[in-house]
């Protein structure tokens, strides 16, 4: 017997549509779909504030870095760097 094939995306709306329309508990649903509460939670505050195409796949990609060094702070860092060459540490050229 073949495997069956299922789009990630339309397993989301399937489980979205059964949360509508069952009498299910919500643990229950994501204990059936395999997934987590947490992830259950999820999928239908983005369904609720999105629609279908909040369901799509992302990328799990930052989109800040908040310890990321402001760029004055780094320009001002390059220029001392050029004013005094011979400051910090001494770089190997032997390979060292």
């Amino acid at each position: 017997m073949p495997w069956k094939v299922t789009c990630p995306v339309e397993e989301r709306m399937r489980f979205i549509t059964m949360v509508n329309d069952t009498d299910e508990t919500f643990t229950e649903l994501c204990t059936r779909f395999g997934i987590s509460r947490k992830t259950g939670y999820k999928w239908v505050e983005r369904y609720e504030a999105q629609g279908p195409g909040g369901l799509d796949e992302r990328r799990p990609v930052a989109r800040s870095c908040p310890h990321r060094t402001a760029g004055e702070v780094l320009d001002r860092v390059l220029e001392l760097r050029k004013e005094h060459p011979t400051w910090g540490r001494r770089s190997c050229v032997r390979g060292c």
